[in-house]
């Protein structure tokens, strides 16, 4: 197994003798192929002939630091990190001058993930007498990677009723299925992350594709699963369930929370459609009270949504029928259990229309989730400004200069990061002579200093950075202003 040498920090410790040597290894751990630090990665050092361990773990910049006495033997390091596959490293340590420690990068591979196998049907609805089950095609399908918070899948229109779509661990992932005349449906999946090993929300049954296809664990392997679909009909009543009331009280039960949290969803994901929300009492009581109290309980549904929900004027109404339609036979002089009585206490969503706004609908699923992690987003991206901006210099003399305020030309990209580079970074490694702009959301992005006037200049120099920086990319100034 190959060595791997690193530069280590003599300290003294008190009460010896003398000095004893100790090795300072300080460096990052990223994900294969350049796509990001990470961390919560343990790291333990351990001898083949000593019992003792030493342990760090990443920061949130990928950063660890480790001190372990400096030996004969060599140290095995051993990387561990959910979703990716345990590393180890050998380290044979050496003393050296001191306050000079190097930096031991460290590439960790994501574990195989999942197909999912997922097909498109329509489900029936309770208006039309046709209750088959079809195929859906045509279907805008949009998957979100909420983890990296970044788009990875967006068709505007499938031609098939069906798709493979890979889901690797580590990430949650938000789909978004849309069809013109169709309720959108948004779906969640968590892939070993969120302490789920396998989540899968809003989908219908999710089994192995084949006998035995899921790997020992179920570390991947492929998976199938039907998702519905249902028609916008005019006209059709949906029965909320468990939303219901106390006798002679419009307060919501907290079991009624989660009902209408669903709701919420449904008039988030179709912010065209006009709703009617219609609540109900049993025949108990006169009628006028029971206009009033079913008036409450609708009124009462209304302000738990609208706090929810961005809604337009007169999207939403509340509406109380009191007794005046029962779901079963409780009528005034019918004897009845408490449990038929209940059934009637009950509220209903009634689409009355739907909005023509094609600005709203055409908002893709990336933009949807930014806006709701946006105050999250913010928060992120102010605290990693000043970080960025304290990181431009590093502790070991070596840094990046920022690029002239003025500049006009090509640079080549070679990466971005909302997170504080290390001066160990393996951009330094590979191209010591960087620049570094202050892209605005983007963070920090890392530029090679040469300038280049023309486009030709700059593709022709691409090759040189491309095997190790596969995600480059040529950026256009002027004046110091990126260009689109």
């Amino acid at each position: 197994m190959k060595y791997f040498f690193v530069t280590c920090l003599l300290i003294l410790f008190s009460g010896l003798a003398q000095a004893q040597d100790s090795c300072t290894i300080v460096g990052y751990v990223y994900e294969q192929d350049n796509k990001g630090y990470l961390n919560e990665v343990v790291l333990r050092a351990a001898l083949a002939t000593h019992p003792t361990t030493y342990q760090a773990t990443t920061n949130l910049a990928g950063q660890f630091e480790i001190r372990v006495p400096v030996l004969d033997e060599p140290y095995t390091f051993t990387i561990q990190k959910t979703a990716f596959v345990v590393k180890k490293k050998v380290v044979k340590t050496t003393p050296n001058t001191p306050d000079k420690p190097m930096y031991l990068s460290i590439e960790l591979e994501r574990q195989p993930g999942y197909i999912l196998d997922l097909s498109l049907i329509e489900l029936a609805n309770s208006v039309s007498a046709d209750s088959g089950i079809y195929s859906i095609d045509d279907v805008r399908i949009e998957v979100y990677n909420n983890t990296l918070q970044q788009s990875v899948l967006d068709i505007a229109k499938h031609p098939y009723p069906s798709i493979q779509i890979p889901l690797e661990q580590g990430y949650e992932y938000i789909f978004m299925l849309r069809k013109k005349g169709y309720y959108t449906k948004e779906l969640r999946a968590n892939v070993n992350v969120n302490g789920c090993i396998l989540c899968m929300e809003g989908f219908g049954s999710v089994v192995p594709n084949v006998v035995d296809n899921l790997t020992e664990e179920n570390a991947k392997g492929i998976l199938s699963s039907s998702v519905t679909l249902k028609k916008v009909v005019f006209g059709e009543k949906m029965k909320l369930d468990k939303i219901y009331y106390d006798l002679g009280k419009s307060t919501l039960r907290p079991e009624a929370k989660t009902e209408l949290n669903t709701l919420v969803q449904l008039l988030n994901n179709n912010p065209n459609l006009v709703v009617e929300l219609s609540s109900h009492t049993d025949s108990r009581g006169n009628n006028t009270s029971n206009l009033q109290l079913s008036q409450a309980r609708a009124n009462s549904v209304m302000q738990y949504i609208s706090q929810r929900v961005t809604l337009k004027e007169n999207q939403v109404t509340a509406k109380g029928y009191g007794e005046l339609q029962p779901v079963n036979s409780c009528v005034d002089g019918v004897s009845c259990s408490e449990e038929q009585h209940q059934q009637n206490r009950r509220t209903e969503l009634l689409v009355i229309d739907v909005l023509i706004d094609s600005k709203n609908t055409e908002r893709s699923l990336a933009t949807i989730m930014q806006e709701k992690n946006f105050d999250k987003i913010l928060a992120a991206n102010n605290q990693s400004y000043a970080e960025i901006k304290l990181s431009l210099r590093c502790k070991n003399g070596l840094g990046f200069q920022q690029l002239p305020a003025n500049y006009t030309g090509y640079k080549i990209e070679l990466l971005t990061s909302t997170q504080p580079i290390d001066c160990g970074h393996y951009a330094l490694q590979k191209v010591p002579n960087l620049q570094a702009d202050l892209a605005g959301s983007a963070g920090l992005s890392l530029l090679v200093a040469t300038d280049f006037s023309t486009l030709v200049a700059a593709q022709q120099a691409v090759p040189m950075y491309q095997k190790d920086f596969t995600s480059l990319r040529l950026v256009h100034y002027n004046g110091g202003k990126r260009q689109k």
